[in-house]
């Protein structure tokens, strides 16, 4: 049975919020069908690219909100990930987000859509002199409006947790000045679920595996080690989790999340 396509049956602007961050508001009443994405930190492709193709293919995602792409990138043999990607999935609608210069390319993060583009925009995160780091926003035209999608990639390392904290509050910032139609956030945040930052971006977005999640929700194998959750989709009203779950297969070192979202018309409660 082929899945309905979205219907967003409002477009639901994220509001400036109190203290520089967004505010959670009133609750989604009225859904309509979903739109399908997907988060993926792909590892620059070391599996190869089929791989990772393959696991979106049989996803069947609207939207892929990747991390650890490269383009140009000697590594990678100099070929453009996205364009590969885009190819082989056939989402068409791409942007690339570039965060920083490596290995004689381009790396950094990227948007796959089946629906057109409309804008992009990019914002620079704090490193305290670690690795570059950003949030990028896609505003995806689904079929009855628009879908702001930010995507990013947080510091790693267990010792770097408060600047985790200061990457999640200028997240949420560049987010509370506002997108067309509602929003969501993915990717790899390289934090457990209960650390302080995670609690940050809970306190003013809902957690899609949170709330609609199934099967094991960690994301991210250590092989002796126990396995740990760093890959997210989050939501802001106008947008509400229906199912989520994590592919499970190895085509990176990390595991996909998908999500399937509905849409719908913010009301308030009486």
């Amino acid at each position: 049975m082929r899945r309905l396509p979205l219907s967003l049956l409002a477009a639901f602007a994220v509001s400036a919020a109190l203290s520089g961050c967004i505010r959670r508001g009133p609750s989604v009443q009225t859904l309509s069908p979903a739109l399908r994405v997907m988060t993926f930190n792909i590892q620059s492709g070391r599996h190869g690219l089929d791989a990772v193709a393959g696991l979106i293919n049989e996803a069947h995602p609207d939207v892929v909100a990747l991390q650890e792409v490269d383009r140009f990138t000697g590594r990678s043999g100099g070929v453009d990930q996205v364009e590969g990607l885009a190819r082989r999935t056939g989402l068409l609608h791409t942007h690339f987000f570039r965060t920083t210069s490596l290995h004689g390319g381009d790396y950094g993060l990227a948007v796959l859509s089946r629906y057109p583009l409309a804008a992009s925009s990019w914002r620079g995160l704090p490193t305290n002199g670690a690795e570059p780091r950003g949030v990028g926003r896609a505003v995806v035209e689904a079929p009855s409006g628009a879908v702001s999608v930010y995507v990013t990639h947080l510091s790693n390392l267990p010792f770097r947790g408060r600047l985790r904290e200061q990457q999640v509050r200028a997240v949420l910032g560049f987010m509370s000045e506002g997108g067309p139609g509602p929003a969501m956030l993915c990717g790899d945040f390289n934090d457990d679920s209960r650390s302080p930052a995670l609690q940050r971006v809970r306190e003013v977005l809902e957690d899609a595996f949170g709330r609609a999640g199934r099967g094991r929700e960690t994301t991210y194998p250590m092989g002796l080690l126990p396995e740990s959750r760093l890959d997210y989709v989050f939501t802001t009203d106008g947008l509400r989790a229906a199912d989520a779950w994590v592919v499970r297969e190895e085509a990176s070192d990390h595991f996909p999340v998908v999500v399937d979202l509905l849409a719908g018309e913010a009301r308030t409660e009486t």
